[in-house]
Protein backbone atom coordinates (compact mmCIF):
# COMPACT_ATOMS: atom_id res chain seq x y z
CA UNK A 1 0.00 0.00 0.00
CA UNK A 2 1.58 3.29 -1.29
CA UNK A 3 1.69 6.22 1.50
CA UNK A 4 0.37 9.63 0.57
CA UNK A 5 3.32 12.09 1.06
CA UNK A 6 3.69 15.69 0.67
CA UNK A 7 6.75 15.68 -0.88
CA UNK A 8 6.22 16.69 -4.24
CA UNK A 9 4.04 19.77 -3.23
CA UNK A 10 6.41 22.74 -3.39
CA UNK A 11 7.57 24.74 -0.51
CA UNK A 12 6.22 28.57 -1.51
CA UNK A 13 8.88 30.00 1.12
CA UNK A 14 11.58 30.82 -1.91
CA UNK A 15 8.63 32.78 -3.93
CA UNK A 16 9.23 36.79 -3.56
CA UNK A 17 6.51 37.72 -0.81
CA UNK A 18 6.11 41.10 -1.72
CA UNK A 19 4.65 41.79 -5.33
CA UNK A 20 5.13 45.08 -4.90
CA UNK A 21 8.57 44.91 -4.80
CA UNK A 22 8.77 43.36 -8.51
CA UNK A 23 6.75 46.24 -9.26
CA UNK A 24 9.31 48.81 -7.71
CA UNK A 25 12.04 47.16 -9.57
CA UNK A 26 10.48 46.82 -12.72
CA UNK A 27 9.56 50.55 -12.46
CA UNK A 28 12.99 51.76 -11.83
CA UNK A 29 14.26 50.28 -15.04
CA UNK A 30 14.58 53.27 -17.90
CA UNK A 31 12.05 52.77 -20.60
CA UNK A 32 9.68 51.06 -18.97
CA UNK A 33 6.17 52.49 -18.15
CA UNK A 34 4.01 50.19 -15.99
CA UNK A 35 3.25 46.55 -15.77
CA UNK A 36 0.33 44.65 -16.37
CA UNK A 37 -0.43 41.22 -15.36
CA UNK A 38 2.17 40.19 -13.25
CA UNK A 39 1.81 36.19 -11.87
CA UNK A 40 4.56 34.68 -9.55
CA UNK A 41 4.91 31.15 -8.61
CA UNK A 42 6.70 28.18 -7.68
CA UNK A 43 7.52 25.76 -10.00
CA UNK A 44 9.60 23.82 -7.53
CA UNK A 45 11.45 24.20 -4.06
CA UNK A 46 14.06 26.30 -5.55
CA UNK A 47 12.66 27.64 -8.44
CA UNK A 48 10.33 30.43 -8.96
CA UNK A 49 8.29 31.56 -12.79
CA UNK A 50 7.27 34.65 -13.39
CA UNK A 51 4.79 36.10 -16.13
CA UNK A 52 4.13 39.53 -17.14
CA UNK A 53 3.37 42.65 -19.57
CA UNK A 54 5.80 45.42 -19.62
CA UNK A 55 4.74 48.78 -20.95
CA UNK A 56 7.41 50.56 -22.76
CA UNK A 57 8.46 53.91 -24.45
CA UNK A 58 7.21 53.96 -27.67
CA UNK A 59 10.36 55.16 -28.96
CA UNK A 60 12.41 52.57 -28.23
CA UNK A 61 13.99 49.99 -30.95
CA UNK A 62 13.65 46.54 -30.89
CA UNK A 63 17.21 46.41 -29.78
CA UNK A 64 16.73 48.76 -26.49
CA UNK A 65 13.29 46.59 -25.86
CA UNK A 66 15.66 43.33 -25.61
CA UNK A 67 18.31 45.27 -23.50
CA UNK A 68 15.37 46.57 -21.41
CA UNK A 69 13.95 43.07 -21.16
CA UNK A 70 17.28 41.71 -20.15
CA UNK A 71 17.74 43.77 -17.15
CA UNK A 72 14.51 42.97 -15.67
CA UNK A 73 15.49 39.32 -16.21
CA UNK A 74 18.85 39.90 -14.39
CA UNK A 75 17.01 41.69 -11.22
CA UNK A 76 14.29 39.32 -11.33
CA UNK A 77 17.26 36.62 -10.91
CA UNK A 78 18.30 38.64 -7.76
CA UNK A 79 14.85 38.07 -6.36
CA UNK A 80 15.22 34.28 -7.01
CA UNK A 81 12.98 34.33 -10.09
CA UNK A 82 15.39 31.62 -12.62
CA UNK A 83 12.14 31.49 -15.01
CA UNK A 84 10.57 34.42 -17.14
CA UNK A 85 7.92 35.27 -19.72
CA UNK A 86 7.85 39.10 -20.70
CA UNK A 87 5.46 40.32 -22.70
CA UNK A 88 5.94 43.79 -24.15
CA UNK A 89 3.28 46.51 -25.49
CA UNK A 90 4.27 50.18 -26.34
CA UNK A 91 3.25 52.81 -24.63
CA UNK A 92 0.33 54.70 -26.11
CA UNK A 93 -0.01 58.63 -25.11
CA UNK A 94 -3.89 58.70 -23.96
CA UNK A 95 -4.40 54.80 -24.29
CA UNK A 96 -4.90 52.04 -21.44
CA UNK A 97 -1.77 51.71 -20.07
CA UNK A 98 -2.68 51.07 -16.09
CA UNK A 99 -0.90 48.72 -13.95
CA UNK A 100 -2.72 45.65 -12.91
Amino acid sequence: MLQQTNRFQPSLDAVPNDVEIIKEIALRISGIKAIKHLNIWAVSTSQNALRVIIVIDENKNTLQIEAIKTEFKDELEQQNVQHTTIKTELYKTGGNNMEY
